[in-house]
């Protein structure tokens, strides 16, 4: 799908912040990268090339690399369409609120989800 990339720092930092908003603990950065692993792995998520242009192995390491050392740079992007999103999470009132899902038009997500969820609490 491509589209707009960021870090994993940048992906967790968002996360945060719509943990703050919800009064709800967030994963330790270990956790979350684990986390970033899995939906990698149900193919929602995927890491971009490196900076040699080769596509991220399994758990953020080249191909043949061992360790994941400075996953807080790798840099991802969805492999869905915010629209697929939309229409998996519709119906499910917490992630409508946190993610301000449209219903309407182009069934996108929002990208300030963050403020509109506050409030609508």
């Amino acid at each position: 799908v491509g589209g707009a990339s960021c870090t994993l720092d940048d992906l967790r930092e968002s996360y945060a912040r719509l943990c703050a908003l919800e009064r709800l603990p967030p994963l330790a950065p270990g956790e979350f990268a684990h986390l970033a692993d899995t939906l990698a792995d149900q193919a929602l998520l995927v890491r971009l090339t490196s900076a040699a242009g080769r596509l991220m192995g399994c758990r953020g390491t080249l191909p043949g690399q061992r360790g994941a050392s400075g996953r807080g740079t790798e840099r991802w992007t969805l492999r869905v369409t915010p629209k697929d999103i939309a229409l998996a999470l519709k119906g499910i009132k917490f992630y409508e609120r946190i993610l301000d899902v449209k219903c309407s038009g182009s069934g996108g997500v929002s990208a300030g989800a963050g403020a509109n969820a506050a409030s609508k609490k």
